[in-house]
């Protein structure tokens, strides 16, 4: 998790995170996916950054969508938008990087992911 635009302190800024996911395959290697706090509608996911003052029930979105090459063919090179929403409480004033490490070291942050593909409506994936 990070602070986008780096703004000082506390202060409101666009927030980012950055997660890693492993390939099932052993010769794949793994994917970065990266979120910013942007609009969750589907102009907004695609064009709206979005500055906020807090960490808590945030949601950040990828901002291009990913294509899917899995093993359903339905799917195959579809388009999909994820979003992540910080679920955990995040206490504290305002946009400290030190109240984040402070919660990841007291029980880490737990953030929910949604999916859409296409501009349909997202869904619930994680």
């Amino acid at each position: 998790m990070s602070k986008a635009g780096g703004t000082p302190r506390a202060l409101p800024d666009f927030i980012a995170l950055a997660i890693r996911v492993t390939p099932q395959q052993e010769a794949a290697t793994p994917s970065d996916i990266l979120f910013v706090s942007a609009g969750a509608g589907v102009l907004g996911r695609a064009v709206a950054l979005r500055p906020v003052p807090s960490w808590t029930g945030q949601t950040l979105t990828t901002r291009m969508p990913l294509r899917y090459w899995g093993n359903k063919l339905r799917y195959w090179g579809n388009n999909w938008w994820l979003r992540a929403r910080i679920v955990s409480e995040i206490n504290g004033f305002g946009l400290s990087l030190d109240n984040v490490r402070r919660r990841i070291e007291h029980g880490g942050i737990a953030v929910a992911f949604d999916q859409a593909r296409g501009g349909a409506d997202l869904e619930e994936l994680a």
